[in-house]
């Protein structure tokens, strides 16, 4: 599974087991909820800056998310 796609899966998961919205999660980031709901799906990747907002404000780690299985990723 591409790195990304892992990465915005994860992400998901964190949303999810914390209640909260996209829209939440994109005001967190710092990005538009379009942006922010596209990447959530695997439709667009993001850059590193961005990437690295969303891990921090998701508490999702971004080393070893290619060695490790979507459900495996502790949030």
């Amino acid at each position: 599974m591409p790195i990304m796609l892992t990465f915005s899966r994860a992400v998901y998961q964190y949303r999810k087991a914390h209640h909260l919205s996209q829209e939440k999660m994109a005001e967190r980031c710092g990005i538009s909820v379009a942006h922010y709901k596209r990447f959530e799906k695997g439709e667009t990747n993001v850059g590193l800056d961005i990437a690295l907002r969303i891990a921090e404000v998701s508490e999702v780690r971004l080393d070893g998310l290619n060695k490790r299985e979507v459900g495996t990723i502790e949030t």
